[in-house]
């Protein structure tokens, strides 16, 4: 996914993708702190819609993401998952 893009311009797609999950590989580590910012906003801005997120990023930059985040009301739940537990995730999701 392109972290420049602007997510808030897909909002128009609110009925179509409310009470879906989206998943979303993100390399914290190499964003700026202006993209990082504008990235929390649109991910808290597509939650706020009902849409469910899984965010995937390894393990060393979850402690950064939880920084950015913190100030956020953004629910997250944590839990290392394979790519193979799809019943792990969906568990962490309800």
């Amino acid at each position: 996914m392109n972290y420049l893009a602007d997510i808030r311009g897909l909002l128009q797609y609110v009925p179509e993708f409310r009470g879906k999950t989206f998943v979303i590989d993100i390399d914290w580590s190499s964003e700026t702190d202006a993209v990082k910012a504008e990235v929390l906003m649109d991910l808290t801005a597509i939650q706020s819609i009902g849409v469910n997120l899984v965010l995937s990023m390894n393990e060393e930059q979850m402690a950064d993401f939880y920084h950015y985040s913190a100030e956020l009301e953004f629910r997250v739940s944590s839990q290392p998952k394979s790519d193979a537990d799809v019943d792990g995730i969906r568990e962490i999701i309800e």
